[in-house]
């Protein structure tokens, strides 16, 4: 018999996870399509990056169901969960770096920055808010892979806090470098998670 609380925090996990679901979805269309037109390079990698955070909770929404129906699948679906998260989280580690090498060595393309920057706002506090609760139900579960996706949460809320304070300088000072080193470094944290995920999802041998 499935324990009430962790009844209760599978509940929160899997409505969490169809948040982010929803929330990247909304973000990574509005991000692609006005990235492309507003002439954003960060805006479009930060669109992507969003579509690749919303397939991660996608997984999970999953995994955490299936887990509701058959508890005794449980650490089989979280090890796997965990390296799909985990190659994920370095898939869009090796997008944000091709981004930002490409922002760094290619002519500036000056566009408008107030969508943009509304968009990406408003995505730092979601992400923020969302990161954060997953984090919280993943430690009350013990499930690294919820963990996973709420760092990625997290990631993309400093992503789009530095793409909104590299439009501030580019605008105020025309300091195009700002965003794609700011990206470059949110990039290393995302390629530690993964490989920690990945490594982590392979369940230890018996000695």
């Amino acid at each position: 018999m499935e324990h009430p609380e962790r009844g209760d925090l599978l509940h929160a996990a899997v409505v969490y996870s169809v948040a982010s679901v929803g929330w990247g979805f909304i973000s990574g269309v509005s991000g692609v399509v006005f990235g492309i037109l507003e002439r954003s390079v960060a805006l479009t990698a930060f669109g992507l990056g969003a579509t690749i955070d919303s397939l991660a909770s996608l997984v999970l929404v999953r995994r955490f169901e299936l887990e509701r129906r058959e508890p005794h699948r449980a650490e089989a679906l979280e090890h796997a969960g965990l390296r799909i998260v985990g190659w994920l989280l370095v898939a869009a580690a090796v997008y944000v770096i091709a981004i930002a090498i490409r922002t760094l060595v290619s002519e500036p393309e000056h566009g408008r920055f107030l969508v943009p920057a509304i968009i990406a706002g408003s995505s730092a506090v979601v992400l923020h808010l969302l990161g954060r609760r997953k984090i919280a139900i993943a430690r009350g579960l013990g499930s690294r892979a919820l963990r996973a996706d709420g760092v990625l949460s997290l990631l993309g809320s400093v992503l789009s806090i530095s793409i909104v304070i590299g439009f501030a300088l580019e605008v105020a000072f025309s300091w195009r470098w700002v965003d794609p080193v700011a990206a470059l470094i949110v990039a290393a944290a995302l390629l530690r998670e993964g490989f920690i995920a990945i490594t982590a999802s392979h369940p230890s041998e018996p000695a």
